[in-house]
């Protein structure tokens, strides 16, 4: 499978990657990948290792580092996923931790499902209404600087029944919120997700969700609908990046 030269969502030892911040930005440089984004889950889910959640200031602090060592070698996007299961993200308390570093984007895992690492043990896990939620990642979104991005990880929006998709689409393009087409979860491929591809306001991020090196940048499979869609130029955080340089030619 071929290596994409780009890859927005994936996970260190900050949480539960099994490799550590530049071990990884190392092995992009390598490998040949323009742009990385490092997104550790933000969860009191004890499944996600999340060691974020006690070092917040260290994560950041890692995260600006590696990228200073490595700015003339690559992009390096500075990510957080917030698991929407396991944390309360809009309560006063949360929301001024989370606020309180100038991350580029938030990733928002399980807006539209509760599957996932420790889902059944999670309290509460189905009392969560998407639509709800939306609108308070949207509220949230609100807080941060113009320039943060804001995005759904592998959502499942084909699973919401057709009037509560018409209204999340809504939602999505009034928020300028970003949704990722996950090589893992291949959401894309579902059928209804179509729907996100036929909208030419919604934005799209590239994501492998890896948590090995061997899985970064493995994204040829949403590739291919991008370019099927001819949604090339709704990718996000592609500035500076030569379209071209995404291999779509080849996939």
């Amino acid at each position: 499978m071929k290596l994409v030269t780009v890859d927005f969502h994936t996970h260190s030892t900050f949480s539960d990657g099994y490799s550590n911040i530049e071990t990884i930005v190392n092995y992009c440089v390598r490998k040949g990948l323009k742009a990385v984004g490092i997104t550790d889950h933000y969860s009191h889910n004890a499944v996600k290792c999340s060691q974020i959640m006690e070092d917040l200031s260290g994560y950041f602090e890692e995260l600006q580092s590696v990228s200073e060592m490595y700015r003339d070698k690559i992009v390096l996007m500075k990510g957080i996923e917030i698991d929407t299961r396991a944390c309360v993200f809009d309560s006063p308390e949360e929301c001024s931790i989370l606020t309180s570093k100038k991350f580029d984007y938030y990733l928002f895992e399980y807006v539209t499902d509760n599957f996932g690492a420790g889902a059944n043990f999670l309290p509460y896990k189905n009392n969560r209404m998407p639509l709800i939620l939306l609108n308070r990642i949207r509220d949230f979104k609100k807080l941060l600087p113009k320039k943060c991005s804001v995005g759904l990880a592998h959502a499942y929006l084909h699973i919401l029944p057709e009037k509560e998709l018409k209204e999340a689409i809504e939602i999505l393009i009034d928020a300028d919120i970003f949704v990722e087409l996950n090589s893992t979860y291949q959401n894309y491929k579902m059928e209804g997700f179509e729907k996100i591809f036929e909208t030419d306001e919604i934005k799209l991020s590239l994501g492998s969700d890896a948590h090995t090196l061997h899985q970064i940048g493995k994204l040829t499979q949403p590739l291919k609908y991008v370019k099927e869609y001819n949604a090339e130029d709704r990718l996000v955080f592609m500035d500076g990046i030569d379209a071209l340089e995404i291999e779509i030619r080849n996939v």
